[in-house]
């Protein structure tokens, strides 16, 4: 497991020193209220999710049915189970879980920061109250220890860019901040364009 350092109220800091904006609000994935503002869209949804052990299929913002599965009903996220309904503002709460893996692999061009070649690096599954994402630990790299994290962004004090977003932070960090996966934000998997860094990919 990679170590990650917080701050005594749990909050993730990040190598910079800073708190780390994906975590202000706590760990939220798929936001219901930025999706029904179409700050993200249906495509950026998982592909499919479980509910209460069972699995479901992405069908436009829904999973499942007003029987058994999770809808976005308004600004809200209706979970069904044997018809009894409950909500939450996040999608992956309250027996609804993802199916992302438990683990990527990362890989960079040579940088700076690995100027013998390629910086690879194992990526783990970590969530709390205030981190949704995969960091991975220090790899060394010609002599120099370095780390990269993949998290996802709900909600971004600065703009709207990277909310409901997969961010990458590789290193220092780039000089224009996270970079956000390209393409659609349905899982981690993916590639990164971070300047300074180029192409990351994670599979």
């Amino acid at each position: 497991m990679a170590t990650i350092k917080l701050q005594p109220s749990g909050a993730v800091l990040l190598k910079d020193g800073k708190v780390a904006c994906a975590c202000c609000e706590g760990c939220c994935y798929y936001p219901s209220a930025i999706l029904s503002q179409g700050i993200y869209i249906v495509n950026d949804l998982p592909d499919a999710v479980t509910v209460d052990g069972v699995s479901f299929a992405r069908s436009g913002s829904n999973y499942g049915g007003t029987t058994n599965g999770v809808r976005l009903e308004g600004r809200t996220w209706a979970k069904y189970a044997n018809g009894v309904r409950s909500t939450n503002p996040c999608l992956f709460k309250n027996g609804v879980v993802s199916q992302f893996a438990n683990a990527y692999y990362l890989q960079s061009p040579a940088t700076e920061l690995c100027p013998q070649g390629n910086y690879t690096a194992t990526i783990v599954k970590f969530e709390n109250s205030n981190f949704c994402g995969y960091p991975s630990g220090e790899s060394d790299c010609g002599g120099q220890e370095t780390n990269a994290e993949i998290f996802y962004m709900a909600y971004d004090d600065y703009g709207i860019e990277r909310q409901g977003k997969w961010l990458c932070n590789i290193g220092a960090g780039s000089p224009e901040g996270f970079t956000v996966k390209t393409g659609f934000q349905n899982s981690p998997v993916g590639t990164y364009n971070v300047p300074g860094v180029g192409i990351v990919t994670v599979s």
